[in-house]
């Protein structure tokens, strides 16, 4: 869209959404301090989640519906910093009993559709609940958390917790970014974030994956990522960004302040843990560790169903890739580089 500021003609790239929720602005909105988002209910009517409209924009990955930004809309917005939070109370009482098992199922994994598969724990088999993809629940259900904005930038720092109850499709520490960019190669500076991310989940059911970096927007410095206590990720758990870096792209050295921080000190990941990016490189070092915490007296034991790796999924680590393992109930196994054709460049240690 063409508008004229100042009697100067600029254009603008807006996605039309009315279904998201920003704490920065529209289009030209600047943020001078920080945008900060609480949700506390589902965003979905309960009559919605029966609609092909429903099923259409739960699988869809490349286009925002039901989510929740820290940032701004517009490309020209800005916000200095934003925090993040979304949780809901538990939906295991007895006014939702009725609601919850329909939407539940018997599964290994994520993969709920296999009713009568069975996960192996400690040598026993066992049928597991897991929840339905084709489903949510109306008074839990945000499909999506940025700390970023869709196209907005942040100057400085973000901050995202989720956790109770929350029905949620994916979890970033950054911006959505550009929907066509297709490569991290691609270099762009929308939804960028410019020093650094912060995820904490420390409940919420995550049916896809969680990122420290942004889907398609870049972090410039350090993401970090920590899970506590009950949260379930029935994806995969990224230090880094998934179509998008960590750390300088105009630098071609290893940055040595630029970190990606994976810490699992609870909860359950089903599928594999990556202290770097799914198809973003990460411009410095990576470092994932696994241990076991207390919450109130009560020692929290993560467990990992997948495999772990120091490095990436199908990018590369600039600087070294570290894993430590102090605790934990582990099903895979452990590499210390990452699991993608591209090579890292730095030391890998386990």
């Amino acid at each position: 869209t063409v508008y004229t500021v100042g009697g100067e003609d600029r254009t603008f790239i807006k996605w039309i959404d009315t279904h998201n929720v920003y704490g920065g602005g529209n289009l030209l909105c600047t943020v001078d301090s920080t945008a900060q988002v609480t949700v506390t209910k589902g965003m979905t009517p309960k009559n919605l989640l029966k609609t092909a409209a429903w099923q259409n924009s739960y699988y869809d990955n490349n286009n925002p519906h039901f989510y929740v930004f820290g940032g701004s809309l517009g490309a020209q917005t800005v916000a200095n910093n934003t925090k993040v939070r979304v949780g809901m109370d538990t939906m295991y009482d007895e006014d939702n009993t009725a609601e919850t098992t329909d939407v539940m199922a018997k599964g290994t994994h994520f993969f709920a559709d296999e009713d009568e598969a069975t996960a192996d724990a400690g040598g026993d088999k066992q049928d597991i609940n897991l929840y339905n993809n084709g489903y949510g629940l109306a008074d839990y259900t945000v499909l999506g958390v940025l700390g970023g904005g869709f196209m907005g930038k942040v100057t400085y720092d973000t901050n995202v917790r989720v956790g109770g109850a929350t029905f949620i499709h994916r979890v970033y520490g950054g911006g959505y970014g550009d929907p066509n960019r297709a490569t991290a190669e691609v270099v762009t500076d929308l939804g960028k974030v410019g020093r650094s991310t912060k995820v904490l989940a420390d409940g919420a059911f995550i049916y896809g994956d969680i990122f420290g970096g942004g889907a398609r927007g870049d972090v410039t410095k350090s993401t970090y990522v920590e899970l506590q206590r009950d949260v379930k990720v029935y994806g995969s758990v990224y230090g880094g960004g998934d179509v998008a870096n960590v750390g300088s792209t105009k630098e071609d050295s290893v940055q040595i302040d630029t970190v990606a921080t994976t810490l699992i000190a609870g909860g359950t990941v089903f599928h594999n843990i990556f202290a770097g990016g799914s198809k973003g490189k990460i411009q410095g070092s990576s470092f994932v560790n696994i241990v076991d915490s207390v919450y109130k007296g009560k020692t929290n034991v993560p467990y990992v169903y997948g495999d772990v790796y120091g490095g990436g999924e199908k990018h590369h680590i600039a600087g070294n890739s570290n894993v430590l393992i102090e605790g934990g109930q582990l099903g895979g196994d452990i590499f210390g580089g990452g699991l993608g054709t591209v090579p890292d460049t730095g030391d890998a240690d386990v």
